[in-house]
């Protein structure tokens, strides 16, 4: 039932809205936040167009969900965390 074609034109309209939303959203805070910041510390149009693509990963943070917490590997480090994790904070 799970590979029916409904469900896979439903799953694929989905993800398309999720693709477009989160690069709409990206782009906004890129130009908006880097470009003016840039342009305040007297960088050209050429250098922040050449600093765009170092800078999307750091801005794909914000518009994007944290991961889950998962355990550390090593069984020397504390566990839990201090900090709260994304998971526990939605139990409240």
């Amino acid at each position: 039932m799970v590979g029916t074609i409904l469900f896979r034109m439903i799953l694929w309209e989905l993800c398309k809205v999720f693709v477009i939303a989160l690069v709409g959203i990206t782009g906004i805070l890129l130009l908006a936040g880097i470009i003016a910041e840039a342009s305040q510390q007297g960088l050209g149009p050429t250098q922040i167009l050449a600093a765009i693509p170092l800078l999307i990963p750091s801005t794909l943070r914000t518009p994007s969900p944290p991961p889950p917490c998962s355990p550390p590997a090593s069984s020397t480090a504390a566990w839990p965390p201090t900090t709260r994790c994304w998971r526990s904070s939605r139990r409240g």
